[in-house]
């Protein structure tokens, strides 16, 4: 499937179909759930550490056993409502994160769409380099000095190589 493109025309070899829509290759949801895990572990370290300070501070900073739970009280609750709130947001940030990285290829060109960040493009006739590095991601490089990374976590990535490589 091999298109040998000369301008405007595509000429394939004998017995090949032209590909007349992208293919999207996203990260596997197994891979998405350990980064969700991840950030959730994160998380909650963090707000164990907040909350084992604002206690010790409370405790050092006492004027009394009364003054302390009397502060105790309110300030506690809130920082643990306070730390359920950033991991909320942590775990929201990194789905949001790993749901919208996708790779498309439409035949032509290798197209990489990642949250917050520039679509990177590089045309098929344009890929000069394809190199597997120590942990096993390809890197697709273009004659731009662009780059795209196919990870071990892409769902159809030999698929995909396949493709590119025809």
């Amino acid at each position: 499937m091999t298109p040998h493109s000369t301008g405007e025309f595509l000429f394939l070899k004998k017995g090949e179909a032209a590909m007349t829509e992208k293919k999207t290759f996203r990260l596997s949801a197994d891979y998405i759930k350990k980064q969700k895990a991840k950030a959730i572990a994160v998380s909650v370290v963090l707000d164990i550490i907040v909350l084992a300070g604002i206690t010790a501070r409370l405790w050092y900073g006492r004027e009394s056993d009364e003054a302390f739970w009397k502060v105790a009280t309110i300030v506690l609750p809130t920082a643990m409502v306070a730390g359920v709130l950033v991991l909320r947001f942590f775990v929201r940030k990194a789905n949001t994160r790993f749901k919208d990285f996708r790779i498309t290829f439409d035949g032509k060109k290798l197209e990489q769409h990642a949250f917050e960040q520039p679509k990177l493009s590089i045309p098929l006739n344009e890929i000069s380099d394809i190199v597997t590095d120590e942990n096993g991601a390809v890197r697709v490089k273009g004659k731009s000095e662009e780059e795209i990374v196919l990870l071990n976590q892409l769902e159809g990535r030999e698929e995909l190589l396949g493709m590119i490589r025809r």
